[in-house]
């Protein structure tokens, strides 16, 4: 079943949706598709406009929408007009209200009013389509403009499951030499990638088609509908016509963002899974993964240092605010990092301009200020009328009238705010002294590097290795133990605010790594970021395809690069959001298998960078001659 476009475009509300063939006519939650000149989306499990998001999309209630006259009323009627055409054409639906949408792949500037109506499981096209335009054109009948009408399959609205393939699946061992064959045989001018998952809307992931993903490039205007039966034919040609074919924007993103802070990390030790970014910048935040070791040639000791991505500490050019960035040297050596390595190696000159420019915080100021003022907002909220009247009658001393029952509640609200204004008191202390500056980055993947790996494949490498200061590292260091290197972060429900604080995650075992350690697909896997804090998924070893294409050196034009990487799909929940970069993943059993480099939004995965190809490249790169986890003990 190919699709099928009414327009010379695919409209944004298919970019989810490029091209698509299957050999199954109900495999897949993408069918054929046309979009008419009025915007209007009919698909088989998916009709509207005429303004409709690309999937997935985020989704915000009415209320929190910026539209005049927005109240309970308003949305009630648009609701009930809504219902009433649905009623009159005989539609079963689930549910309909008024929401706010938006893609996650490439926002809108602001979340669309959409009226969403989720529907059985029984996809109707036409009659959706027209159910529709119907409520659209009796909306705006009624002075309610600017608002679009959705029909979604419950089981689409829910969402698309990316999961692993399974080891035993005919396509795992084929996988490589398809990849190759795809790429020697198709115009891959616009695309970005591939990928192989189980993809669909069941909740049973293992129901889900196997699926071959491309992915091309966000400015892509489509449609891919040749292409995808071009490589549906390369897959038959290697026995696997069962496995379907998608294409789809670009959803990569490097994952920076801000929460709040445990209070542990205002203590001045190091604390990974916690906030990390650039020295008094704006630039996003992302985590600190934890900290590793190195020895070298001749030396029986062992070297701290925090480990976290380069690409978490390189300035953008929109966030160079230190003036020690715009000098020449720091302009040449920034251009030069991003294709080559920063190491222990090279001229000292380079060590010390990234002494000078590569510094970093942890926690960062700006999580220190989103954490005071969300404890300063607790302490509003307790502050509420019934405290501001016990006050003003205790202010009266013997002509105030108060019943002991309300003094009694007036004195506990106190104790209350004062325990909120104890706790913000270490974040405002660190963020005015400035204890928060943790050191400097002395060697570095590079922003935009590949090497080949074990196995022969080029692999993207994202690390960088910050030199801490002795005021900081040396209150959790005895000897070569680091204490705290363990873990993670919980989140902790008081009765009054969500508090992130800290947890080990297996007290007194550690980390560990070793070369020789495998990983099988499916095995739960366990992350501590800053913004998910500990949360696990299922291990994926399939690896996806990147295509880059860089200046080639035989002349004009470009060369295609291609690359493998590793991607881990969600679990029952995010397992990464923006934030998280630079988090370490590691088993159950303390076994370390990578950190976080970004995610990709629009299948919901997570990009990882192995630790066997990080401290590999640590190796090579700076003359070390081991590389480990800095051991640990129980806090």
């Amino acid at each position: 079943m190919a699709s099928s476009v009414g327009t010379s475009s695919i409209s944004r509300s298919s970019a989810h949706s490029m091209g698509f063939f299957s050999v199954s006519s109900s495999s897949s939650p993408f069918g054929d598709t046309n979009i008419d000149t009025d915007g209007f989306l009919k698909s088989s499990r998916r009709a509207g406009g005429p303004f409709l998001c690309s999937l997935p999309s985020a989704l915000i209630p009415a209320h929190d929408l910026p539209i005049p006259g927005n109240d309970s009323a308003m949305r009630h009627e648009i609701e009930m007009t809504a219902r009433e055409v649905l009623n009159e054409l005989h539609l079963e639906f689930l549910e309909c209200q008024v929401n706010g949408r938006r893609s996650k792949v490439e926002p809108e500037p602001e979340f669309i009013p959409t009226v969403v109506i989720q529907m059985p499981n029984r996809p109707q096209a036409e009659l959706w389509c027209h159910a529709a335009r119907e409520v659209h054109q009796r909306l705006e009948g009624r002075g309610h403009s600017g608002f679009s009408v959705e029909l979604i399959e419950a089981a689409l609205l829910r969402g698309i499951y990316c999961s692993p393939v399974e080891p035993s699946h005919s396509i795992f061992s084929k996988w490589r030499n398809i990849v190759e064959e795809i790429i020697q045989r198709s115009d891959t001018r616009e695309w970005t990638g591939m990928d192989c998952w189980r993809y669909g809307t069941n909740v049973d992931r293992k129901s889900n088609p196997v699926t071959v993903i491309v992915r091309v490039a966000r400015s892509s205007k489509g449609p891919f509908t040749t292409a995808s039966r071009s490589v549906h034919g390369i897959l038959a040609s290697f026995d696997e016509a069962d496995v379907d074919v998608l294409f789809q924007k670009d959803g990569k993103r490097r994952f920076e963002e801000n929460p709040t802070l445990p209070l542990e990390s205002t203590s001045g030790r190091v604390y990974p899974g916690v906030s990390i970014g650039i020295h008094n910048s704006e630039a996003g935040s992302s985590t600190l993964g934890g900290l590793v070791q190195l020895r070298f040639k001749g030396k029986s000791d062992w070297s701290t240092y925090g480990l976290t991505c380069f690409h978490c500490i390189w300035p953008s050019e929109n966030h160079r605010e230190d003036p020690k960035m715009r000098t020449p040297e720091a302009k040449d050596a920034l251009q030069r990092w991003m294709n080559r390595p920063l190491t222990m190696r090279d001229n000292p000159s380079l060590g010390n301009i990234a002494k000078r420019i590569l510094r970093v915080d942890h926690p960062l100021p700006r999580d220190l200020r989103t954490t005071i003022e969300s404890l300063n907002t607790a302490v509003e909220q307790v502050r509420s009328p019934m405290f501001w009247h016990c006050k003003k009658e205790i202010d009266k001393g013997d002509n105030g009238c108060l019943p002991d029952s309300a003094r009694r509640e007036y004195e506990q609200m106190l104790k209350v705010i004062r325990a909120f204004e104890d706790k913000r008191e270490p974040y405002s202390q660190m963020l005015t002294n400035g204890s928060y500056y943790l050191g400097h980055i002395v060697a570095g993947s590079g922003m935009n590097r590949v090497r080949v790996n074990k196995d022969r494949l080029r692999v993207a490498v994202d690390w960088a290795l910050i030199q801490i200061n002795q005021n900081r590292i040396h209150r959790q260091t005895q000897g070569e133990v680091v204490i705290g290197n363990t873990g993670s972060q919980t989140v902790l429900i008081s009765e009054f605010l969500v508090f992130p604080v800290r947890r080990q995650f297996d007290p007194g075992a550690g980390l560990f790594y070793t070369n020789d350690r495998a990983f099988e697909s499916g095995v739960i896997l366990t992350k501590s970021g800053r913004s998910t804090h500990l949360t696990s998924a299922k291990c994926n070893i399939l690896k996806s395809v990147e295509l880059d294409r860089l200046k080639s050196s035989q002349g004009p034009g470009y060369g295609l690069v291609v690359s493998w990487s590793t991607k881990i799909p969600a679990g029952a929940n995010h397992f990464t959001e923006p934030g998280d970069s630079g988090a370490w993943i590691f088993s159950h059993g303390g076994y370390l298998f990578g950190i976080v480099t970004g995610g990709d939004v629009a299948q919901g995965t997570t990009y990882v960078c192995r630790t066997e190809d990080i401290f590999s490249d640590i190796k090579d790169i700076n003359g070390a001659v081991d590389v480990r986890i800095a051991p640990s003990s129980a806090s």
